[in-house]
């Protein structure tokens, strides 16, 4: 007990050092590139279950995504940018704040995901537990922030694949390498063979509550919602918080707008010569109502394993919590823990579990 109040001792003093800022941080003192840059950053997302430090291997089995950051999203040669804006036309969307001061930023983001039941030793399939299903994407965001009412409204463009074998091979090239057994069923994968796959999110965030100290804790609460078609359809509503040393904007983070793997969120930085040294907490949690997941029940070709919808949990609960450490250089690493509610009414009935890692460069 002794060594246990030590500790915390030791880590509260940690923690205030951290947290004292150099100087004062008012959200009007905060000089910001609002003019996009080129090239903003990027970041690399790495999610797994053994991240959890639980001996899992299963549900959400893991992900890998990289997103680039700044002007270069518009003009990259594999990009979805002019039929997202297209998109945002159609449906009306840029409506939301066509009237509004706002400037724009941008990302596209590469990635995969991988779904397992809990026995993959079998090469017969599951009936009883979520099939094995992959994803490859590409997708394009673009965020308008209108930052005289703490609001920023978000659309993504997601263009994917289905039923590769990719993340087969990433899954069964890593348990090799830990001495781990072969997850053997994956022929009978969602759509295996591949499918194309889409999906489109509109979303809008925002930040009520907001305080920068010149001598304590700096924190903001957040808001928000969103809108999915495509291989997954939904609607959810969220609350967020981070609380720490914080030195970059309050739009530039979006930890409720992720579904598994990191699909693309843009960033911006403060103008030169500003510190951005920071170390934060952030947490939050999401309800969410689930229309329609090709990811379980399969999109148009004849998968071997499928759920039905009245075999699902519509309604699904999220939550996490993480750190960030960010360093005057740019360099930053961020550890999440992620949980959920259970999608199967049915058969193997888990609350998943996964951790990611994010290692980023912002300029």
């Amino acid at each position: 007990m002794r060594g246990t109040a030590q500790f915390l001792a030791y880590l509260g003093v940690w923690l205030y050092w951290l947290t004292f800022p150099a100087a004062v941080l008012a959200d009007d003192q905060i000089k910001i590139l609002e003019e996009e840059q080129h090239d903003a950053g990027w970041e690399l997302y790495l999610d797994n279950d053994a991240f959890s430090l639980l001996p899992l291997d299963q549900d959400y089995t893991g992900g890998l995504a990289v997103t680039l950051y700044g002007k270069r999203a518009i003009h990259f040669p594999a990009r979805l940018e002019h039929l997202r804006d297209k998109i945002d036309q159609w449906t009306g969307s840029e409506k939301r704040y066509q009237s509004k001061k706002v400037f724009t930023l941008h990302s596209i983001g590469f990635g995969y995901s991988a779904f397992t039941p809990k026995d993959v030793a079998t090469s017969a399939p599951v009936y009883d537990d979520r099939p094995y299903a992959s994803l490859v994407f590409i997708a394009n965001t673009q965020q308008a922030v209108v930052r005289e009412e703490n609001k920023v409204f978000q659309s993504t463009l997601m263009v994917g694949a289905l039923g590769l074998g990719v993340a087969e091979a990433l899954q069964n090239t890593v348990h090799s390498a830990l001495g781990q057994g072969t997850a053997n069923g994956w022929y009978n994968q969602i759509s295996s063979g591949g499918e194309l796959t889409f999906r489109y999110t509109l979303a809008r965030q925002t930040t009520p509550v907001k305080h920068y100290s010149g001598k304590g804790l700096d924190y903001e609460f957040k808001t928000a919602r969103d809108v999915s078609i495509g291989y997954q359809t939904d609607v959810s509503v969220g609350i967020s918080t981070r609380f720490g040393r914080i030195r970059s904007p309050w739009w530039s983070f979006n930890p409720q707008q992720f579904d598994f793997i990191n699909m693309g969120i843009p960033t911006n930085r403060f103008g030169s010569g500003k510190n951005v040294n920071e170390f934060f907490f952030w947490g939050g949690m999401s309800l969410r109502y689930r229309f329609y997941t090709a990811l379980l029940q399969g999109q148009f070709r004849d998968s071997a394993v499928t759920f039905s919808a009245s075999e699902l949990n519509p309604l699904i609960l999220e939550g996490w919590g993480g750190f960030t450490k960010r360093f005057d250089s740019g360099n930053s690493l961020s550890f999440v823990l992620r949980a959920r509610t259970s999608e199967l009414k049915i058969g193997e009935q888990r609350d998943p579990l996964w951790a990611g890692i994010i290692f980023g460069h912002s300029l």
